[in-house]
């Protein structure tokens, strides 16, 4: 039986290409989406980009995003998609279209189709050359096929829906544990709350086991008496990733990272221990964290220590507040210099100070790798039933049950 299709003209009320001019990027103000917030369905806004409110209301002069709509990434990457959740007030970025569905149609559903093999096939071959494309045009993304499938497009959206509605919560239970690691991280570190505390003769909020580890005043340069004021250069070295390729189709054990983070797998990791990635090219470069041996290409580094015992689950939170994406190596490609950051300044706290911070967030970093770990596997079960439900190889009341075991 072929399948029933519809172009996605037809199933849209709008279809609005972006502006094109680059905002004011500002440190705050209104949410620019970005097609690096925009990775495997989902809107990540851990990193938002802002704009002012002039170029804001310039970009929403066509069309304002609203709850339901889908916005399109035309290229660089090209084809990934996302829905506007409730309650987000932004603009599109670059190199997007936003796509408003009819009413009758079910968002949800509107956009897994597009995650669809069936249509991204459409999206990444140009049938008219014969050839991959790097962009999609307008008059190709409207004249795309969509499945129908009648009733069932709810509850494929329902269902499908459930399952990411699953994976956003583990996202966002994990954001809040994170939220808390760097409170205790920035008292401790940067603040210097318990020595403070101390000076000031407050009573205690930290056990006595770690209460006693920390100094009891400042010394002249305002840190805690016995800290060392160094430099990077002096207890890191950044080491060079390699060049790799297959890495986006591997099912290797070992996560693969870029300077946005990671971008696949592979069966070999290049540091053989968990680390620290430092983006190294590109517009935006990360500072992350991997809990097992990892692979780095050449566009990021990995961080060493050197001269002193260093807790590198410490040096990533410090790392995490410097402006890595400031530093301009002064060449085309916006790129972080390592000798930039070696002269960098830093206030080195003793190891068992160090260690003491790892050891009472380890329980939450553990939740952390479960949430993620979880999120995975529910991820490759919509990733499985997808093609299926679109297809009918796969009864919706039998993805239910499936579902459900999972859940």
């Amino acid at each position: 039986m072929s399948l029933a299709t519809t172009s996605l003209k037809d199933m849209c009320e709008l279809v609005v290409d972006c502006p094109h001019f680059t905002p004011e990027w500002t440190t705050t103000g209104y949410i620019v989406i970005r097609n690096q917030n925009i990775r495997n369905g989902r809107l990540d806004l851990s990193n938002p980009s802002y704009t002012n409110k002039q170029d804001f209301d310039r970009r929403n002069r066509r069309a304002k995003p609203q709850l339901g709509d889908v916005i399109f990434t035309r290229e660089a990457p090209m084809g990934e998609v996302c829905i506007v959740p409730e309650g987000l007030e932004c603009c599109i970025g670059q190199r997007q279209v936003l796509l408003r569905p009819k009413k009758g149609i079910d968002s949800r559903y509107f956009f897994y189709a597009l995650r669809s093999s069936f249509v991204r096939h459409q999206i990444f071959w140009n049938e008219g050359t014969g050839s991959t494309v790097s962009n999609v045009r307008i008059p190709v993304l409207e004249v795309l096929k969509i499945p129908r499938l009648g009733a069932a497009e709810k509850k494929i959206g329902d269902l499908l829906g459930a399952i990411d509605d699953k994976i956003d919560l583990n996202y966002r239970v994990n954001e809040t544990l994170e939220a808390m690691a760097r409170t205790i991280f920035n008292d401790w570190f940067v603040d210097f709350g318990p020595t403070r505390a101390k000076m000031e003769g407050r009573a205690p909020y930290l056990a006595p086991e770690l209460w006693a580890l920390f100094s009891d005043r400042l010394d002249p340069k305002g840190k805690p008496a016995e800290w060392l004021t160094t430099r990077w250069g002096e207890i890191a070295t950044l080491v060079y990733g390699k060049g790799l390729t297959g890495y986006e189709g591997e099912a290797g054990p070992y996560a693969v990272f870029g300077t946005n983070g990671q971008i696949g797998f592979y069966s070999r990791p290049l540091c053989e221990h968990p680390g620290i990635i430092v983006g190294r090219k590109g517009a935006y470069r990360g500072v992350h964290y991997c809990e097992r041996p990892f692979f780095v290409i050449d566009t990021a580094f990995y961080v060493e220590p050197r001269n002193h015992p260093m807790e590198l689950r410490w040096a990533y939170y410090e790392l995490l507040r410097q402006r890595i994406n400031d530093m301009d190596s002064g060449s085309a490609i916006p790129s972080t210099s390592r000798e930039e950051v070696y002269s960098l300044a830093v206030v080195f706290p003793p190891f068992e100070i160090q260690q003491s911070f790892v050891k009472l967030l380890r329980p939450s970093w553990d939740v952390q790798e479960h949430n993620l770990a979880e999120a995975r596997t529910l991820a490759a079960l919509r990733d499985a039933l997808l093609p299926k439900l679109m297809s009918g190889e796969i009864r919706i009341r039998d993805a239910e049950r499936v579902l459900e075991a999972a859940l």
